[in-house]
């Protein structure tokens, strides 16, 4: 962690990081270690420089605005532990590409909404509904891969999402919600393996 200062520090208590710990802060780039476990809400949000994060094996839970209006994050690895994204997780960050573990089974309502740079994501095949307002107002999202595992896509999943196309598996609830809420289709050769 940069640019930390004394009350900073004592926000970080061994294998944790505390709510509000670098809230607008000018952090500029992050290491998270593999010792940390728990990274608390709001933790790094509107933090406008940072531009570099790199996460070590260990979190599990992307907590709530952890990383919102961050205005600067434009892409970001997350670890393969991490198995849920809370809500509003990246909410109007510049995001433009994001790579999401297969172990993820949950992403929250509105974990990222205006994200207004973001183009491209897959959903991880332990995912199997998509809440409200996940993608909202996500402005260039152009393509979301959403395997056959999904069965459920709130209404307002994609709210906003104007230049969207939903690529899934023929005859899957992807491809029925995108019919019914008029959104392209797109046909995947092959479904991402089926999750035991």
């Amino acid at each position: 962690l940069h640019r930390v200062d004394r009350r900073q520090r004592q926000m970080c208590i061994r294998d944790r990081i505390c709510n509000d710990a670098f809230y607008s802060s000018g952090l500029c780039e992050v290491n998270i270690p593999s010792s940390v476990r728990v990274v608390g809400t709001r933790a790094f949000a509107f933090c406008k420089y940072l531009r570099s994060v790199e996460f070590e094996t260990g979190i599990k839970t992307i907590s709530e605005s952890m990383f919102s209006n961050c205005k600067n994050l434009r892409f970001i690895e997350l670890p393969s532990s991490v198995e849920k994204i809370e809500g509003d997780a990246f909410a109007e960050c510049a995001l433009q590409k994001i790579d999401l573990p297969e172990n993820i089974n949950t992403i929250e309502s509105y974990a990222f909404r205006e994200c207004d740079s973001l183009t491209f994501v897959t959903i991880p095949p332990k995912v199997t509904s998509i809440n409200s307002g996940t993608f909202y107002s996500c402005d260039f999202l152009e393509k979301v891969n959403i395997h056959d595992e999904v069965k459920y896509i709130a209404n307002d999943a994609f709210d906003r999402c104007d230049k969207l196309t939903i690529c899934g598996i023929k005859g899957s609830y992807a491809e029925q919600y995108a019919k019914k809420h008029n959104i392209p289709f797109e046909k995947l050769d092959t479904t991402i393996q089926s999750v035991n």
